[in-house]
């Protein structure tokens, strides 16, 4: 198994796991998940270029990446801006506050999100991760 094919069964494993978590009423658990859905998928991608530090921060990787290897592959370049800016959104807006709380409103990590957010993360993350799926696999990532 490759390791583009890795990263991304991580994060279809965490999608699996942020739809029971929701089912189960674990908001705070579930939103965590999508994050890191995201995160591994975008880890996936950049596997397919060189191996990936997992504490990197994957956006400006992944804005890296679409300057220095995809600006002439136009569709390929606008998939990845696309799974950029989602990346940028999930992992910027949410990861810290769901980690620690949300000290400005005085909020947890489990009253941070309403279940009306929630869901619209989750279509966003599957989003996310469908997109990685299909760079690695037009990458050819997948079979290395």
């Amino acid at each position: 198994m490759s390791e583009s094919r890795f990263y991304l069964r991580v994060a279809e494993d965490f999608l699996t796991q942020a739809r029971k978590a929701l089912n189960l009423g674990i908001t705070s658990l579930s939103a965590l998940s999508l994050v890191l859905a995201v995160k591994n998928s975008a880890l996936s991608i950049i596997s397919c270029f060189k191996p990936p530090l997992v504490m990197e921060d994957v956006v400006i990787e992944l804005k890296f990446l679409n300057e220095e290897h995809l600006s002439a592959f136009e569709n390929l370049r606008q998939r990845l801006e696309e799974f950029t800016e989602i990346s940028q959104y999930i992992i910027y807006t949410y990861l810290n506050v769901l980690m620690h709380g949300d000290f400005a409103t005085g909020k947890t990590p489990s009253e941070v999100l309403s279940l009306e957010e929630l869901s619209d993360l989750v279509e966003i993350s599957e989003k996310a991760v469908r997109i990685a799926e299909w760079l690695i696999e037009v990458l050819h990532c997948s079979q290395q």
